[in-house]
């Protein structure tokens, strides 16, 4: 990963800004490549006068909120494909949806420890507009993608995550739950499952029994999808036959590594 790039951090809160430059810090960026701005105002002025690299952001600001900010660096000529981490306490899936369609690469919720915020900067960088963009299309090709998800608005996130990657709709159905999802799996027979592990009727790990007891249905590629990070419930999918396992929240470099994993 490279380190010697300018770094933008974005928060009304001086404590996060602290504790966001101390990670960074020790994953050995300059001291004198990290910015600070208390709101989303500040920092757009900041962007050009120092060539900023890579905006870590608070999404609830005074002036200009992190959303303001994403917006006005999408549409900037100059700064459109600059990475973008948004950090959050807000829960609200509406918001979240909003950013990644206006083009946000990743996010992040208070409270975070050091070692995932520091994950969480690597994949951002790792998965920034360029790369997604220059490995567009020979790993998808002839990929049929079924998404299962009691959620609404998490299975928008994956199909935007998707898309990221170069993924069309005529390549990509959902269901809302496992019993569904069995149907069209049965019906549509899909190469790919993005599935959830918590849905009311039949959950992930289910489904994933059913799926493993059939000869048919037993190689298709399973990813779970899940913000559990209990080892015993990853342990225990593993061992019905999971093919990889993504923690929410995750960016489109992320989405990409684990599906690449099993298409192997």
């Amino acid at each position: 990963m490279q380190t010697n790039i300018n770094i933008l951090i974005v928060d009304d809160s001086s404590t996060i800004r602290s504790v966001v430059k101390k990670s960074l810090k020790a994953m050995g960026f300059q001291v004198e490549s990290i910015f600070e701005a208390e709101d989303g105002q500040i920092a757009f002025q900041m962007m050009d006068e120092n060539e900023i690299q890579f905006i870590i952001s608070d999404l609830i600001m005074p002036k200009m909120d992190g959303l303001e900010l994403l917006s006005k660096i999408r549409e900037s000529e100059k700064f459109n494909e600059t990475p973008f981490l948004m950090i959050t306490s807000v829960t609200d899936t509406e918001k979240i949806i909003e950013a990644f369609e206006i083009g946000v690469d990743q996010f992040i919720s208070k409270p975070f420890s050091e070692a995932f915020l520091a994950e969480t900067v690597e994949t951002t960088l790792a998965g920034s507009k360029i790369e997604v963009k220059e490995e567009k299309g020979n790993f998808i090709e002839g990929i049929k993608v079924l998404v299962i998800d009691d959620a609404p608005a998490m299975r928008k996130i994956v199909i935007i995550n998707l898309k990221k990657l170069g993924f069309d709709d005529d390549h990509i159905t959902v269901a809302q739950d496992g019993a569904e999802g069995l149907k069209r799996i049965i019906k549509e027979e899909p190469t790919l499952i993005l599935c959830d592990y918590h849905m009311p009727k039949m959950t992930g790990l289910e489904l994933l029994k059913i799926l493993q007891n059939d000869e048919e249905l037993k190689n298709i590629p399973f990813i779970m999808v899940t913000s559990d990070s209990n080892k015993e419930k990853i342990n225990e999918s593993k061992k019905e036959g999971v093919n990889e396992y993504i923690i929410k929240p995750f960016n489109a470099a992320e989405l990409k590594k684990r599906i690449k994993s099993v298409l192997k």
